[in-house]
C-alpha cells in the first residue's frame, strides 16, 4: 500500500480521542484528524498549508517551554527509528501527552507519526493525589498480600525515622511488635478472603531509634484493583489516645477505689454513732440520774467516732485542695525543736496506747521556715501510720540538721515496704495489696508529701520487706 493510500485511513484517525498528524520526511503533511487541530487550536487556513514548519511556529507560543519542545521534535526526526513518550505542558493549564514513532511503508521510513492526548484532568487528579499523599499526616502504603511493602507515604519518615528505601520490598510484619503481631496476621487473614473489604487494627510499630509507635490502621483489600493490586492501608500514631485511655482508664479504678474506701470508712463510725444514739432515744425521758450517770461513760468513745469523721471529711478536703491547687499555707520561723518536742508528748501517749516503745532523739536549736500546723499534719500522719501498719513495735524518731536542711526520721519495725512500692505508698487512695484489711483512705501519705514539697522539702521512705520502714521528711531551714 502507497503514501497516496493514506487518505483511506481518515475514517480511523476521526475515531480517536487523540489528535494524530503523520509528516513525511520533507516536512509535508500527510494526514491529521480534526482532534489534532482541535487539540493545539489551529485555524483551517493554517492546516490547508500541510506544512509542519509553519505548524510548528503557531503552535509553540502555547507552551510553556518552547524550546525544549522544538529541540524533541528535532531530534526525533534526526533519528529515524527512534520511539518517544513525554508530556507537555501549556500556558492556560493544560497537559498533554505526546507520542512519536516513525511512518513504515512498504518497510522505509517515510516520515513519523505524531500523536497528543489530552491528559489535564488525570494530571490534575494525579497531582491532587501526590498532594494529599505528601501533606496526609497519616501514612498511606500499598502491601502484598505476603506483607510486603510496596508504596510508603512521606509521612512514614516523619512518624518512625525511616527512609522509604529502607523499608520498600520488605516484610512490614518484621518490624510490628511481637506481641501484636499475631492480632495483625489474622486480620490480615480476614481482609484478605474479603476482596473490597477493610478491616481496622492497633498495634505498636517499630521506629528507627528502637522505639515503638502505638499505631491505628485502617486496610482495604484493593487486589484485584488493577491499578494497585494490594492492600491501601491509612494507618495514624495514636500514642496519645493510648495515653489518654490509660489515663482515664487508672482514674475510673480511682474512683472505684475511693467510693469502696470512703464506704468502709464512714460505715464504721456512721454505724456506731447511729447505734448509741437510737439507745439514747429508746431510753429517752425514763432514764434516771443513775443511767444518765452510766449513759455519759459512752460518751467519749461517741465523740471519738464523730472525731474520725471528722478526720476522714477534713482528709477528703485536703485532697480536692491539693488536685486544685487551693491548699494555702502561713509561713513564719519557728523553732521547729521546740514544736517537736511539744508536738510529741501528744504522739507518746498514741504510741504507748499501741504498745509501742518510743525512743526519742532531738538536736536543740533548730529553726525553719514553715506553716507549724501543716508540718504538724504531716507528723500527725506519720505517726497514725507507725500505729495503723507496726503495733506493737519499738519507734524511733530522730530531728538532726543536715547541711542547709532539717531532718526527721520515723523509724519503725514493722513488716516494711518492699521497694517496687515505695512510690506507689504516696499516690492517692493507695495502701497497697498486703494492708487492704486495714482502715484508712490511703491520702495521709499523699497530702503529707504535698504539703512537704509544697514548703520546698521532701518526704520519701527506706525500707525493704519485713525490715521495718523509716521515712525521711526533710525541710529547709530558711526559704
Amino acid at each position: 500500500m502507497g503514501i497516496d493510500d493514506l487518505s483511506v485511513f481518515q475514517a480511523v484517525f476521526e475515531s480517536t480521542a487523540d489528535g494524530l498528524l503523520l509528516v513525511d520526511n520533507e516536512g509535508k503533511v500527510l494526514a491529521s484528524n480534526s482532534r489534532f487541530q482541535e487539540l493545539w487550536k489551529i485555524p483551517d487556513s493554517l492546516m490547508e498549508k500541510k506544512n509542519d514548519e509553519l505548524l510548528l511556529k503557531f503552535i509553540v507560543d502555547q507552551l510553556i517551554d518552547p524550546q525544549s519542545f522544538i529541540s524533541k521534535v528535532e531530534e526525533l526526526y534526526r533519528n529515524e527509528t527512534s520511539i518517544s513518550e513525554d508530556t507537555i505542558y501549556f500556558k492556560d493549564g493544560r497537559t498533554f501527552m505526546r507520542f512519536s514513532r516513525p511512518l513504515i511503508c512498504q518497510e522505509k521510513n517515510a516520515g513519523r507519526i505524531w500523536s497528543f492526548r489530552n491528559i489535564t484532568s488525570q494530571r490534575k487528579s494525579e497531582e491532587m493525589v501526590e498532594a494529599i499523599t505528601e501533606l496526609s499526616p497519616d501514612i498511606i502504603s500499598v502491601i502484598s498480600p505476603e506483607g510486603v511493602l510496596i508504596f510508603n507515604s512521606p509521612a512514614a519518615e516523619k512518624i518512625h525515622g525511616y527512609k522509604n528505601e529502607d523499608l520498600i520490598g520488605k516484610n512490614t510484619f518484621d518490624l510490628i511488635h511481637g506481641d501484636d503481631r499475631a492480632t495483625v496476621s489474622e486480620a490480615m487473614a480476614v481482609l484478605l478472603s474479603q476482596p473490597g473489604g477493610t478491616a481496622s487494627v492497633q498495634y505498636r510499630y517499630l521506629n528507627k531509634d528502637g522505639s515503638y509507635a502505638w499505631m491505628e490502621a485502617t486496610a482495604s483489600n484493593q487486589i484485584r484493583n488493577p491499578l494497585i493490586r494490594g492492600i491501601v492501608s491509612i494507618s495514624r500514631e495514636i500514642g496519645k489516645r493510648k495515653m489518654l485511655e490509660q489515663e482515664l482508664s487508672s482514674a475510673l479504678r480511682l474512683r472505684d477505689d475511693f467510693i469502696s474506701i470512703v464506704t468502709h470508712e464512714l460505715k464504721t463510725p456512721v454505724t456506731s454513732i447511729k447505734l448509741q444514739l437510737q439507745i439514747i432515744q429508746r431510753l429517752g425521758k425514763n432514764l434516771n440520774p443513775e443511767d444518765c450517770v452510766h449513759r455519759s461513760e459512752n460518751l467519749p468513745a461517741l465523740l471519738g467516732q464523730v472525731n474520725s469523721l471528722e478526720r476522714l471529711i477534713d482528709d477528703l478536703l485536703h485532697v480536692s485542695r491539693i488536685k486544685n491547687g487551693n491548699l494555702n499555707f502561713e509561713l513564719k520561723k519557728e523553732n521547729f525543736s521546740a514544736l517537736m518536742e511539744s508536738s510529741l508528748e501528744r504522739y507518746r501517749k498514741m504510741l504507748l496506747a499501741a504498745d509501742c516503745e518510743l525512743t526519742i532523739d532531738l538536736e536543740k536549736g533548730i529553726s525553719v521556715d514553715c506553716d507549724a500546723m501543716r508540718v504538724d499534719q504531716v507528723l500527725t500522719n506519720l505517726v497514725t501510720n507507725v500505729i495503723r501498719y507496726a503495733p506493737h513495735k519499738p519507734v524511733e524518731i530522730s530531728l538532726h540538721r543536715n547541711n542547709d536542711m532539717a531532718e526527721i526520721i520515723f523509724r519503725d519495725h514493722g513488716p516494711g515496704i518492699s521497694p517496687e512500692k515505695q512510690n506507689e505508698i504516696f499516690q492517692l487512695f493507695s495502701r497497697g495489696e498486703e494492708f487492704r484489711n486495714i482502715g484508712g483512705l490511703g491520702v495521709g501519705l499523699y497530702i503529707s508529701r504535698n504539703i512537704i514539697e509544697q514548703h520546698g522539702g521532701t518526704l520519701r521512705v527506706n525500707s525493704a520487706s519485713g525490715k521495718g520502714a523509716e521515712f525521711i521528711l526533710r525541710l529547709p531551714l530558711s526559704r
